[in-house]
Formats: C-alpha cells, structure tokens, sequence
C-alpha cells in the first residue's frame, strides 16, 4: 500500500470538517512553502490526526496537491450531489381550502327542546 492510499484509509472515518481542513493544509502548505506539519501546528487543526498529517508530509509535492486536489474534488461532488437531490426532491403541495360562504354554527345541529 501506498502513502496516498494510507492516508486515504485513515480518511475514511474523518468527519467533513476533518477532510475540508486536511485540504487547506495541504494548500497553505503549498502557498507557504512550508510542511503540512508546519501548517497544522500553527493554525491548529487539532481534529485532524498528527499521524495523517506526518503521512501527508512524506508524500511529495505533486503527490500532496493531487490528494488535496481529489479531496476537494470529492467536496464539490458531495455539494452538487446534495443539490440535485435537494432540487429533484417532490415539492409539498398547498391546497387551499375553499372558502364557504356561510359556516355552520354548532347550535345549528343542536336539537331543540320544545
């Protein structure tokens, strides 16, 4: 097994949160020229696992920028996914009640008493 396929197993459990953030230090560390470690010590990302970030740090560049290319193309799948289904979901329906132009009165079923 490979670096990218480790750290893509350890990211199986991560919450959305976790997997957003674990792209941006990916990214900040790229911008920055800096490790992911680097990054992830000074904004402190804490939810995300020292041992991912330390896998992270082992890859190299390129492999870094394509993992965190994939995890936010798997981001906007996920928004646009969540879209459709949004949008393809059955509207509720409003029916209006139809107005009677005279509403019975309760007193008007009661018997009288002669």
């Amino acid at each position: 097994m490979n670096l990218t396929d480790a750290i893509r197993r350890e990211m199986s459990i991560f919450t959305l949160s976790q997997t957003t953030g674990l792209a941006s230090l990916i990214f900040l560390a790229w911008r920055e020229k800096t490790s992911v470690w680097d990054q992830w010590s000074e904004w402190d990302f804490a939810d995300i696992p020292e041992n991912t970030v330390s896998l992270c740090d082992l890859l190299g560049d390129q492999e870094q920028l394509k993992l965190a290319a994939d995890i936010a193309l798997g981001l906007l799948k996920e928004i646009v996914a969540a879209a459709v289904e949004q949008e393809n979901a059955e509207p509720t329906t409003v029916q209006a009640i139809e107005p009677k132009p005279y509403t019975p009165l309760l007193s008007d079923y009661s018997r009288t008493i002669d």
